[in-house]
């Protein structure tokens, strides 16, 4: 079964867009670190098995030498908004082979030094072809980003529903099935609003 593992939100500013999600919608954030190799940094809105990531740029020059960073740019050009979204299936490498992938490592370094690491299968895809999800494989449970312990002001355990924008049958077929995910049909394809804590978040 494919799981939503989190939805990025891409900002100019991910300290104020962290305040944002507190201040309007009751969800506490935390540092969550750099992507050197992207240029990019975040912050995490943890949801126990599933998490919203903020993602901003940290290093413009780093960003725009590759996909991910300047994918971040692009979107962004136009004011803060929802950019991407993750599942974590049961099998990354049956994955990656069948959306025509590979799955590749990846890590981030944590404010307090240590590594979180992972497996990542399809970004190139959905790079090129929002919204279509990429896909992830944590090599430590315990180290998910969604596993921290925040106080929120509301009740929220995980991501209750996200809208989507495109072309349903593709989507379904990259996706799969299984995915809790409502979508409309249309243009521009794109990520509509995000359901957390009992708000509808666009």
């Amino acid at each position: 079964m494919n799981r939503i593992d989190h939805v990025i939100y891409g900002t100019h500013d991910v300290n104020a867009a962290g305040h944002r999600f507190w201040d309007e919608f009751g969800l506490a954030s935390y540092e969550g670190g750099l992507h050197p190799a992207y240029g990019t940094a975040n912050r995490i809105v943890p949801l126990g098995d599933s998490y919203i990531e903020i993602m901003g740029i940290s290093d413009p020059t780093a960003a725009r030498m590759n996909p991910l960073g300047e994918f971040v740019l692009s979107q962004i050009d136009d004011g803060d908004r929802w950019i991407a979204w993750c599942l974590r299936p049961g099998d990354i490498e049956q994955t990656a082979e069948r959306i025509g992938s590979v799955a590749v490592p990846g890590h981030r370094v944590r404010p307090d030094g240590t590594s979180v690491t992972w497996l990542l299968a399809g970004l190139e895809i959905a790079l090129s072809d929002p919204p279509l999800p990429f896909f992830i494989a944590w090599d430590d449970d315990a180290h998910m980003p969604g596993r921290e312990t925040l106080e929120h002001r509301v009740l929220a355990d995980g991501i209750d529903g996200i809208e989507l924008v495109g072309d349903a049958t593709r989507l379904r077929e990259h996706a799969g099935d299984d995915v809790e995910a409502s979508v409309t049909e249309g243009s521009p394809p794109r990520i509509v609003a995000v359901t957390v804590g009992g708000s509808r978040i666009a």
